[in-house]
């Protein structure tokens, strides 16, 4: 509509520009002034709309207002600057009160329609008026029957308020639903499958299955084609398949393994990856106790932890040494030699049996990324907790009982199904099985790690789907989880449930949800699921449906995933430009009209669950008390950041390192090849060994390499034998000096058994930027007890002078030498870094790039693998935490 105070009339969104076309002797009228004012300003607002957006770009924050008394009919707008969905500039220069009162009391329509079940919205709209008026010279020139007319426009703004339902408001919609695509199915004919595991370095999917003629089988499948690569043997019965990635082992749990002497022995078969494809014979039979058993291997350490269900009233969890196991397959892997678990916790309760998760291959059993932490899910019974969140170095330790393992956040009598972690293993998704009325129901929630991290808390409000559940994984993203379920009518079904609704807090009630549009239907019973790391391929396995026959067919099906990641922003610009919601008008509004349009204001805030007929106070969201109205800036705003912001924001990431990920994981070859070059030495010590006896001055000369040799066997790692701190306590050092001086002279330090080569140190301290070796700090994240690691920045990592003083496991006398060739370790040095006392810091070092003159890179274990951050072997990454003490 035309502004009859302004007098002119800019389009929004797309249009025809016009410009004027001056020429000597040109007539010009009022239209033609006109126009090329709006001309300039068309095009501002085009260049706003479509290169910055719709939104606030600074400021206009809403709080409360100062006076208790006034917080019932008002609310203080912030002085700042918006964009409308035309790209007109809002300029609020001055505090402003929104009289949030007279504004209901005006539309009373709009009052009614608050009764607390709806969010009042409030925004600003832009809004140009006339001030000044003039004489009009030209009589009739004017607006009708007046003969004065404004001299100039202000460009203002007036306060909107709508209700709108919860469930319409949202915010950047982000990445669309993962699309679940049946890429093609394997068959087993008479055969059930038991358990799914990718192994991913090895390109293969292993599938454990049993047979109707009692015997099992362990297919090792490309995990591409679907082609089968290998056919292992199994016993009578198999219940897990794993794998020991770096030391190219695969694993399968079963019963009925034939060992001389006895014909029903339970245990864990192991085959070597390396020659699997022409020799299926056993490399080695660890005995167990239980016919039915679930594997978990850590990705970190390769620590085995085996759960052996013994019966209903009792179960085992038990962990195995990597070293010990691999020296015991290397003297033939009997089973009567096999190693005992250097950590074992027993249950009062079993886990299920073969009709349940335990039995099915679900994940009730799983490893946290960076193996700290084992989850384990059993079948609820009332009144007793059966969810366990298990410290694996106290399980190693001996020290950990089922009492302190208990996830005390989740409720007792909960029946467990299948865990899956985030990735950054800050949360935990438990899927479980609940009974609402006569239809079996299924709730999915997410858990926070908190405290050290052995402490869960709830998080977000859940969602719940009919049907009783089967199994979960999250993808890599976060964004999606993927559910297995038996509908009420026992179909099994694979659907997809966006984790948005599931970490939402508003309300508190779990989302109900139905089946996604891309569910994918199995004429088959569910058994269990497999996600490749990347996430974009999923394997499903089913049993026959008809549990009362004899099992006539199995099914592994493979399931592509296309799930749309922050690229589709840029590919959303290819179907329109922007517009308005609320219409194409590009004109100032007419600042005493009732009739606002929301479609074209921005939002700056909203009132949750605003009853006008009660009045309710509206204080700050920090200080809001129970019975006040919180007043939200964040949750639908719309922020259009400066170019200035977002350069801060790239500068932040780059000096957190951000832009320096971790090292990828190291090749197989490479694990190989250290040992492999030890081997050579050694047999040139044997020559040497020959070479003593015989008395030959040549042969001695060759024998003493061969006592290289023999060195270079001895030492399979490089181990970090001690720290300058005591791993989560308090800093302390025994020589009595202050933590802020220490750690601003010389840091902290870490030794080596083996002195290590200091060109990677040397170089990266040339170059100002550090990549081998972090200080890191925790960082809270949202509310409650959540935190990130940050990297700080300017820390240093130095080389050892020679001989550090160690006393035990902690280096308690260090200095440093940037000129030093070789190193016994490293130090972390905080130059013009201040410490708050209590704050918890970590040091995260990667240990594959330093190594010895002989090449043997640092082990990421630290005292021979009594903390769960590495595996003994050579590389791997190493962390550790401390806290700053009070010094004051």
């Amino acid at each position: 509509m035309l502004n009859e105070p302004t007098g002119s009339c800019v389009a929004c969104g797309l249009h025809e520009p016009h410009r004027n076309n001056y020429f000597a002797g040109k007539f010009l009228t009022e239209r033609d002034f006109t126009l090329q004012a709006d001309y300039h300003r068309s095009q501002l607002f085009l260049h706003n709309s479509l290169l910055h957006g719709t939104g606030t770009v600074c400021g206009l924050k809403l709080i409360q207002h100062p006076s208790e008394n006034c917080r019932r009919d008002f609310v203080v707008l912030e002085p700042g600057m918006a964009l409308d969905c035309c790209g007109r500039q809002i300029s609020v220069p001055e505090r402003t009160l929104i009289r949030i009162t007279d504004l209901l009391q005006a539309d009373p329509d709009l009052a009614a329609t608050l009764d607390g079940t709806r969010h009042l919205v409030l925004g600003l709209e832009a809004c140009d008026v006339g001030i000044e008026p003039v004489p009009a010279i030209l009589p009739g020139c004017g607006a009708e029957g007046q003969d004065t007319d404004y001299g100039y426009i202000a460009e203002r703004y007036r306060p909107v308020l709508w209700a709108v339902d919860p469930a319409q408001l949202s915010a950047d919609p982000g990445p669309q639903t993962a699309q679940l695509n049946w890429r093609h199915s394997t068959t087993l004919g008479e055969q059930t499958p038991r358990a799914l595991f990718a192994n991913e370095p090895e390109g293969y999917l292993q599938l454990a299955a049993d047979t109707r003629a009692g015997s099992s089988h362990l297919y090792l499948q490309d995990a591409l084609t679907g082609d089968l690569s290998a056919l292992l043997e199994g016993p009578a019965s198999l219940s897990d398949t794993a794998a020991l990635r770096e030391a190219r082992l695969l694993l399968a749990a079963g019963s009925g393994w034939e060992r001389e002497g006895e014909d029903n022995s339970n245990g864990v078969g192991f085959w070597r990856a390396d020659s699997v494809r022409t020799d299926t014979t056993l490399a080695g039979l660890l005995p167990l106790h239980a016919p039915l058993s679930r594997l978990a291997v850590s990705p970190v350490s390769g620590v085995l932890c085996v759960l052996e269900l013994l019966g209903a009233d009792s179960a085992r969890l038990a962990s195995y040494a990597p070293d010990k196991l691999l020296d015991w397959l290397a003297g033939g892997g009997d089973p009567g030699d096999a190693p005992a678990p250097i950590g074992v916790l027993d249950f009062d309760h079993g886990f299920g049996d073969g009709s349940t998760a335990a039995g099915r291959g679900a994940g009730m059993i799983s490893f946290s990324h960076d193996g700290r932490f084992l989850a384990l899910a059993a079948p609820g019974a009332e009144g007793q907790q059966r969810c366990y969140l298990v410290d694996v170095s106290m399980l190693n330790s001996g020290t950990l009982t089922q009492a302190d393992a208990i996830a005390a956040a989740v409720p007792a009598g909960t029946d467990a199904v299948a865990f899956d972690w985030s990735l950054d293993d800050g949360f935990l998704y438990l899927l479980s099985a609940h009974s609402a009325g006569a239809d079996p129901t299924l709730l999915l929630h997410r858990y926070a790690r908190i405290g050290e991290g052995t402490g869960l808390e709830r998080r977000g409000r859940g969602a719940q789907l009919a049907g009783t559940p089967r199994d979960l994984r999250i993808s890599p993203t976060e964004s999606h989880a993927f559910v297995l379920l038996a509908d009420p009518g026992g179909i099994t079904r694979l659907t997809v449930v966006e984790l948005d609704t599931v970490r939402d807090i508003d309300p508190d009630t779990p989302v109900q949800l139905g089946l996604s549009d891309s569910a994918i239907r199995f004429d088959a019973d569910g058994r269990s699921l497999a996600l490749t790391g990347n996430g974009s391929r999923l394997y499903v396995s089913a049993g026959d449906a008809d549990a009362e026959l004899p099992p006539d067919r199995g099914l592994v099906a493979v399931i592509d995933i296309r799930e749309d990641d922050c690229g589709i922003h840029l590919t959303r610009q290819l179907d329109s430009c922007p517009s308005c919601a609320g219409g194409t008008s590009g004109c100032g509004c007419d600042c005493g009209s009732a009739a606002p349009d929301p479609g074209n204001a921005v939002i700056l805030g909203h009132l949750p669950n605003y009853v006008a007929a009660d009045r309710p106070v509206m204080a700050d969201a920090d200080t809001a008390l129970e019975g006040q109205v919180p007043i939200d800036n964040l949750a639908y705003r719309t922020l259009v950041p400066s170019a200035a912001t977002l350069r801060e924001i790239v500068q932040c990431m780059l000096r957190r390192g951000i832009d320096v990920g971790p090292p990828g994981p190291r090749g197989d070859p490479g694990r190989d090849g250290l040992p492999g070059k030890d081997g050579k030495d050694g047999k040139d010590g044997k020559d040497g060994k020959n070479g003593k006896d015989g008395k030959d001055g040549t042969d001695g000369k060759d024998g003493t390499d061969g006592k290289d040799g023999q060195d270079g066997q001895a030492v399979r790692s490089n181990a970090i034998i001690a720290a300058s701190w005591v791993h989560a306590e308090e800093y302390s050092n025994p020589n009595g000096a202050p933590f802020r001086d220490i750690i601003h002279e010389l840091g902290v330090a870490l030794v080596f058994e083996k002195p290590v080569l200091s060109r990677p140190l040397l170089v990266e301290l040339k170059a100002e930027r550090n990549m081998i070796a972090y200080l890191q700090r925790s960082v809270p994240v949202g509310q409650g007890d959540a935190f990130v690691w940050a990297n700080i920045s300017r820390i240093q990592a130095l080389p050892l002078a020679p001989d550090p003083e160690v006393q035990g496991t902690q280096v308690i006398k260090w200095d440093v030498d940037e000129g030093a060739d070789l190193t016994p370790g490293i130090a972390l040095r905080a130059q013009d870094v201040g410490f708050t006392p209590g704050e918890t810091l970590r040091v995260e070092f990667y240990a594959d790039f330093l190594a010895t003159e002989e090449g043997i890179a640092v082990a990421s274990a630290h005292l021979a693998g009594q903390l769960p951050t590495g595996g003994g072997g050579p590389g791997g990454t190493f962390r550790s935490w401390f806290t700053v003490p009070n010094e004051d």
